[in-house]
């Protein structure tokens, strides 16, 4: 059974002991693309006049924000330095991930930031090329940083979720 499949079906749509099993998360490119869409609406939610051009559409392509194959001077990232962490990770369309290519997070930023196309992108990986913007790295050490804030927005939403459904259990 999915993971998604789970949360319905097993879980009544509600968190268990709220806790998230992180490895189905932290699973680069096999991560189920409705947690990238929970993120983005969590994001949006949380306020939503800051994103007024910011559309949900059909993205389908998880995407490395440091590459899976870096260029040659750079650093490759693996499964124990946060290469496949959600993280990095970010979901964006298909016509979008063939330009992205094997580009360092500052040339993505520096091609596709905001001001080329924002709207098109998801709200994560706008967040993503924020940091990059402010600090100029991106890396094991703001991967990590990224995600542990990341999985506390998840979290803090899934558990506000609970308890503020209003879902019709059949």
């Amino acid at each position: 059974m999915e993971l998604r499949e789970t949360i319905i079906y097993e879980n009544n749509f509600e968190a268990s002991n709220n806790t998230i099993h992180w490895d189905f998360i932290d699973n680069g490119c096999n991560v189920e693309n409705f947690i990238f869409n929970f993120y983005d609406y969590l994001t949006w939610k949380q306020d939503p006049n800051k994103y007024t051009n910011f559309e949900f559409t059909y993205r389908t392509s998880v995407e490395h924000f440091y590459p899976q194959h870096a260029l040659e001077g750079h650093p490759q990232l693996d499964a124990t330095t946060g290469l496949n962490d959600f993280g990095n990770l970010c979901l964006i369309s298909r016509g979008i991930n063939s330009k992205f290519s094997n580009n360092m997070p500052k040339a993505k930023l520096d091609n596709f930031g905001r001001g080329n196309g924002v709207d098109e992108l998801s709200l994560k990986l706008n967040e993503m090329m924020d940091f990059v913007r402010q600090t100029q790295q991106w890396s094991t050490p703001e991967i990590y940083d990224f995600e542990k804030k990341a999985r506390t927005r998840i979290l803090d939403g899934i558990v506000k979720g609970s308890i503020n459904a209003n879902i019709k259990k059949v």
